[in-house]
């Protein structure tokens, strides 16, 4: 404004609808342009005032908020977003220090009070119904963790759910003996503990089992390298193989596979030819996505490797 000011240039805002002849539309724009600039005006000033204050150290760069700020020694460790974050120091001298992150203790047991109230309200449901509710909550919150060291977690959960689910078979049926819920609920041919047999249309038995929270693949995060620029047309084919990599095994993008390969009826998009996990495939974007292409599925096809 004050270089508008300087010109000779008067600015008057009208508060009154803008019509449609061009006269009205060229001045939404100017008005659009100059609250616009004005804006970034006001955040940079902020910045240099936030600056010139951190310099003096009269404020704080991490955080205005001092009671929402702690600072605490990484040997003691901190939660965030779900996570323990904690440097584990070894009893001997020759081993060094390791950080660690594994899930906070409030995420599991919230977690563990949403399974707990599930089982304890499911009422008159049945066994195959309660793993209907089950099984999705227990998935999502076992690939939530899947990064980071869960394994014991998992597998001290699975234990607390089993006697859950137990004691829910026992309340069941009251009068029957422990051997007998053992083997309704057990099936001894595949070793898993409460298991639902269905028959399918062919007449084979298929058994429907409660997701085992240890069952879920620790897969560490994949790292990008420094030089990583997803805009980079020489390096596309790299950095996507890299990217297909990294979201393999989350439950979205499989779900995004299985789509492109059921619209494609199990066929390369290019070749005609049958793919599957022997062949392999590659996840094509038709408009690169260094040329603006989206990841939206119409955008996406599969491909043999070659």
């Amino acid at each position: 404004m004050e270089e508008l000011l300087a010109c000779g240039v008067q600015v008057v805002f009208l508060n009154h609808a803008i019509g449609v002849t061009p006269e009205e539309s060229l001045l939404l724009q100017m008005q659009g342009m100059i609250a616009e600039y004005e804006r970034a005006k006001i955040m940079e000033r902020n910045r240099r005032g936030k600056l010139h204050g951190a310099k003096r150290g009269s404020i704080n760069v991490l955080s205005t908020a001092q009671d929402k700020t702690h600072i605490v020694h990484i040997h003691q460790g901190f939660d965030f977003l779900g996570w323990n974050f904690k440097k584990y120091v070894p009893k001997s001298s020759k081993r060094k220090a390791k950080l660690m992150i594994k899930p906070s203790k409030k995420n599991v047991s919230a977690f563990y009070r949403k399974v707990r109230d599930i089982i304890k309200n499911s009422g008159a449901l049945t066994q195959n119904a309660l793993m209907g509710r089950l099984n999705p909550v227990l998935r999502g919150w076992a690939q939530n963790h899947s990064p980071v060291v869960a394994k014991a977690t998992f597998s001290k959960l699975d234990n607390l759910i089993f006697w859950r689910i137990f004691r829910w078979a026992k309340r069941r049926h009251p009068r029957k003996s422990v051997g007998w819920i053992k083997r309704r609920y057990y099936c001894s041919e595949i070793h898993r503990a409460f298991v639902h047999p269905l028959k399918g249309p062919d007449g084979m038995v298929r058994f429907r089992q409660l997701y085992m929270l240890a069952d879920t693949a620790i897969v560490r995060h994949k790292r990008l390298p420094l030089a990583y620029q997803p805009y980079d047309a020489e390096q596309e084919f790299k950095w996507e193989a890299l990217r297909v990599q990294r979201m393999l095994h989350k439950l979205r993008y499989r779900r995004q596979i299985h789509s492109l390969f059921r619209r494609q009826q199990g066929i390369c998009a290019l070749c005609g030819h049958a793919i599957s996990k022997d062949t392999g495939w590659h996840d094509h974007h038709v408009v690169r996505r260094v040329d603006g292409g989206s990841d939206k599925l119409e955008n996406r096809a599969l491909l043999h490797l070659d």
